[in-house]
């Protein structure tokens, strides 16, 4: 999870149509030292942000986050289960099942991190 991320969600997304859904800051974590900070705007990933301004924070197991990038488990079922426990803002975690329950976001974004995956 690095910079690289970033620009993979950015270009994944592009082509998005806005869902209606509000702008959020959100973070996705695993363990105490590695983090995502992504903006999404009107639907799209637009940029990265520091921690500090997430809205939400989402702690993953590195298997967890492999799993919903790859397609192999949603993150919306995985917040159902209880398996996933954002911390934050419920507007702003929306935001984020609603970009990684779209395939065509999903898969775009998995084929561009590929093998870098949760390094």
């Amino acid at each position: 999870m690095d910079d690289t991320w970033i620009t993979a969600m950015v270009e994944a997304s592009n082509e998005r149509a806005n869902p209606g859904l509000g702008d959020a800051t959100v973070a996705f974590t695993i363990g105490k030292t590695k983090q995502l900070t992504f903006v999404v705007a009107g639907g799209q990933v637009v940029s990265g942000a520091p921690l500090e301004q997430a809205q939400v924070k989402v702690p993953f197991k590195k298997a967890q986050l492999e799993a919903v990038v790859q397609g192999e488990q949603s993150l919306a079922q995985e917040f159902i289960r209880g398996d996933i426990k954002p911390e934050g803002s419920t507007g702003a975690f929306a935001s984020a099942v609603e970009l990684f329950e779209d395939e065509l976001f999903r898969s775009r974004f998995a084929a561009l991190v590929g093998a870098e995956q949760t390094q």
